[in-house]
């Protein structure tokens, strides 16, 4: 038996174009609602909007905040860490074990195929198509639950496929 990798469904990248757009206005927002305060005499209409983003692209430290600027740029650092954690990361089934595998090095162990002595199939709620899909796998000193719903229908098949291979007793759904 040779090393299977399965890579879970990846998140919508509109979601996370969204979030960056979304993030954009408030940055900007922010620091235009400090630069309308740092000079009382800016009228706040008509043409405001244009000195603003003049005086933003033409010296940007004078009116970018420090503090704003640290807790985006962090928090958009972090979405996108996430998500290239989410994209980049796959499943693996090999004769010994099962991993978790993250740009090309394993990261997590499950457990090892060895040591299980029971597989069991769960669906929450079942016969429901939109369900959770669980793969509990039982071992002497533990259990270990596998999200199968992460991954399309087409490798929860081939996963069902090769366990049930290793452990012809354990049932699962046809």
């Amino acid at each position: 038996m040779t090393n299977q990798y399965y890579k879970p469904m990846s998140t919508k990248t509109n979601r996370l174009y969204g979030f960056y757009i979304l993030m954009l206005i408030h940055f900007m927002l922010v620091h235009y609602n400090i630069w309308q305060r740092a000079d009382p005499e800016r009228s706040p209409i008509p043409f405001s909007d244009f000195h603003f983003i003049r005086d933003f692209s033409t010296h940007p430290l004078q009116v970018l905040d420090l503090w704003t600027c640290i807790l985006i740029g962090s928090s958009l650092l972090l979405v996108l860490v996430i998500h290239l954690i989410k994209t980049y990361r796959a499943l693996v089934i090999s004769e010994h074990s099962i991993y978790w595998f993250l740009f090309e090095h394993p990261y997590r162990k499950v457990c090892k195929l060895s040591e299980v002595q029971q597989l069991e199939y769960i669906a929450i709620p079942p016969n429901d198509q939109h369900q959770m899909v669980l793969l509990r796998l039982h071992t002497a000193a533990q259990n270990y639950d596998l999200n199968l719903s992460q991954f399309n229908m087409l490798d929860q098949k081939l996963i069902y496929e090769q366990l049930a291979q290793r452990f012809p007793e354990s049932e699962f759904p046809s």
